[in-house]
């Protein structure tokens, strides 16, 4: 490779990161609940966990609610990190989001696998996300997260994140920082 041609790619490389950059601080956290300032609806914390015990019937175990959150208008998740361990049947997490209307819709961890998936005998610590996508429609009054257990387990649950839907994905960046480093990239070449 030519001198030339190393020096176009250091700068392409250098101009990717710098776009990265300055397009990563729009995918700053809506509100963020750390439990070690926020007193959960449920359970107990440690170390800045919180954990659900329950017993042989289960239940439904409510986490915490973020009033009147600034969302965009294509959607958002919460996100974090759960372990658990002896948990009986299909556990899952969810989150109801309630809108001006009076209506109420919900996101739960109900898939075999990846970050939606269900909780069943024990895991170390893996990360989670529930999706809503508004595609457009009004953002929630109130969104409200919890843990459902259908018998006995233990959950923990490290603190969570209300993300814009684009940030949650799992994406390295956003389709607007994509389109910016192609255009950027296309032009260097």
């Amino acid at each position: 490779m030519s001198a030339r041609m190393r020096r176009k790619v250091a700068a392409m490389c250098l101009v990717t990161a710098l776009a990265l950059t300055a397009c990563g601080a729009s995918d700053e956290p809506v509100t963020t609940i750390d439990w070690s300032k926020t007193e959960p609806l449920s359970g107990q914390v440690s170390d800045g966990t919180v954990r659900i015990t329950a017993s042989a019937s289960g239940g439904a175990f409510p986490l915490a609610t973020v009033e009147e959150p600034d969302v965009p208008a294509e959607g958002y998740a919460v996100i974090g990190e759960v372990r658990y361990e002896d948990v009986a049947g299909r556990a899952f997490l969810e989150m109801w989001s309630e809108f001006p209307d009076g209506g109420r819709y919900f996101s739960r961890t109900l898939a075999a696998e990846g970050p939606q998936a269900w909780m069943s005998g024990s895991s170390d610590w893996r990360r989670f996300e529930l999706p809503f996508f508004l595609e457009g429609g009004p953002a929630p009054e109130r969104i409200m997260v919890g843990i459902v257990l259908p018998g006995a387990g233990n959950v923990d649950l490290g603190r969570l994140e209300l993300l814009p839907l684009g940030s949650a994905k799992g994406a390295w960046w956003s389709d607007r920082t994509g389109g910016l480093i192609g255009g950027i990239g296309g032009g260097l070449i």
